[in-house]
């Protein structure tokens, strides 16, 4: 089994500490599971199995798959559930529950900002410092996404509050050239 272990969590790339730490054990008895030294608990089996989907017969007996497949809806039901008993903060649960009452055009609207979310991330991977140039806006399920790269910080403006905006500095840039003159 101690192979098995190890292999489960290179396959998914986890560092010792961190796959301890989903397992609520600690490093070095997680290294102990590794090199053979203890055999972990029926409880730490069941966790790894329920933790990473871990088919239980390949893990205890080699006999099978690695992984066990599982449904969309399960994959939902664990995520809530995750969500759910978190550390306490009430932001995750608020999130879920406000998501619950968004009609489609606010589903499609938050998939587009997900969408342009997960383009910007993958083009940081690439390497690109700054990604979609944030200097320039982008527009995303009838909103307007900007990124400050000093801050750190996104913002999110309705069409009509970023035209709001652009009229604002638009009207500045001529206060300070009459200024100037």
């Amino acid at each position: 089994m101690k192979e098995r272990i190890k292999q489960i969590r290179k396959d998914l790339k986890l560092t010792q500490q961190q796959f301890a730490d989903k397992l609520g054990v600690g490093k070095s008895t997680l290294e102990s599971y590794e090199y053979g030294r203890i055999i972990p608990p029926e409880r730490t089996v069941n966790s790894i199995c329920r933790t990473f989907h871990v088919n239980k017969d390949w893990l205890v007996n080699g006999e099978g798959l690695p992984f066990k497949e599982i449904t969309r809806e399960e994959e939902i039901a664990e995520l809530v559930e995750t969500l759910w008993d978190d550390d306490g903060s009430s932001f995750r649960r608020d999130f879920i529950l406000e998501i619950s009452k968004m009609d489609i055009a606010q589903l499609r609207a938050l998939d587009g900002f997900m969408q342009l979310m997960k383009s910007i991330d993958e083009e940081r991977e690439k390497g690109f410092k700054d990604g979609h140039n944030f200097e320039n806006q982008e527009y995303c399920g009838g909103f307007q996404f900007n990124f400050n790269q000093e801050e750190g910080e996104p913002s999110i403006l309705s069409e009509k509050d970023y035209q709001r905006k652009e009229s604002i500095k638009k009207l500045n840039t001529v206060i300070n050239k009459l200024k100037e003159d």
